[in-house]
């Protein structure tokens, strides 16, 4: 025959509501960044430029960056820490590369397990500045028949805050009238400005 223990009631609630608080799920981790968009401004043609974005996990569940995709070749992206606890920071360090003289944007999408948002796009642009800068800005030597020939003088200018050198190797006229220069950083650079 079995025994019958008497138990308090005060030791059998606190049983119980112990069990209900390991078992009650936490809230969801909650990604957030301070900006999502930034404006490099100008940034000189064949040079890299890093900046970061800060972001922090404001949930009640750990945070983790699953992976990081660039949308072109001239971003690389990295992150400082993939895996957050709540009330962690990281950043997410992107560089560009800047591959020719316009207008550009580039974006970055960190995904993550935060389901509110797994998705997060992070934008950035930027203006590619050519190192020389070419006075008239275009050339025009009128109309020519084959075999005539004209003349005209252009003079290149090293943009302020560019310390690079530059070497002229051919100048190339393409149908129907474009003028292509080709130039190769070179420190024997004949191009001193």
């Amino acid at each position: 025959m079995g025994y019958l223990h008497r138990v308090p009631a005060a030791y059998v609630i606190m049983l119980f509501m112990g069990c209900a608080e390991a078992s009650m799920p936490a809230g969801p981790p909650v990604l957030h960044f301070a900006e999502l968009h930034r404006d490099l401004g100008e940034v000189p043609v064949d040079r890299s430029h890093t900046i970061s974005f800060g972001f922090e996990n404001r949930g009640a569940s750990p945070l983790e960056i699953r992976r990081l995709e660039a949308s072109c070749g001239c971003t690389d992206v990295e992150i400082t820490k993939d895996l957050l606890e709540p009330g962690g920071k990281a950043e997410v360090q992107v560089t560009v590369r800047s591959v020719n003289s316009r207008e550009r944007t580039a974006s970055v999408s960190v995904v993550s397990n935060d389901p509110a948002h797994s998705r997060v796009q992070l934008r950035l642009s930027w203006h590619g500045v050519a190192p020389l800068e070419c006075r008239p800005g275009e050339l025009d030597l009128g109309e020519l028949l084959p075999g005539q020939s004209a003349e005209s003088t252009i003079e290149l200018v090293r943009r302020p805050g560019n310390d690079s050198t530059c070497r002229i190797e051919r100048v190339e006229c393409l149908p129907p009238q474009q003028i292509t220069i080709d130039r190769i950083p070179d420190e024997d650079a004949e191009f001193q400005g």
